[in-house]
């Protein structure tokens, strides 16, 4: 039985704030899968914060959303994110 995203259950969220303080262990999912699983229940998803994270990957996974603020405070290998980034239409 597959535990339900805590975005689920509140999909109007409009901001969210998902620090992350540890490392990411090689049997965890993967980033892109991590935020696509939290993030796709989010409809109505603006503004995003994924500051001290350690990896990103590529955050491919933002295309489908309408973020106006993404916040990537001391992320150290967001070099990976930079060509997907710069492709979401609607940061101000």
């Amino acid at each position: 039985m597959e535990i339900p995203t805590f975005t689920s259950r509140c999909p109007n969220i409009r901001s969210i704030s998902l620090h992350r303080k540890r490392g990411h262990s090689e049997d965890d999912e993967t980033v892109n899968d991590f935020l696509h699983r939290v993030l796709s229940p989010l409809k109505c998803i603006e503004r995003l914060d994924l500051s001290h994270w350690q990896r990103v990957d590529d955050l491919h996974c933002l295309h489908p959303l309408a973020l106006s603020t993404l916040i990537l405070y001391d992320v150290p290998d967001l070099y990976r994110a930079l060509d997907n980034i710069v492709q979401i239409t609607t940061l101000k």
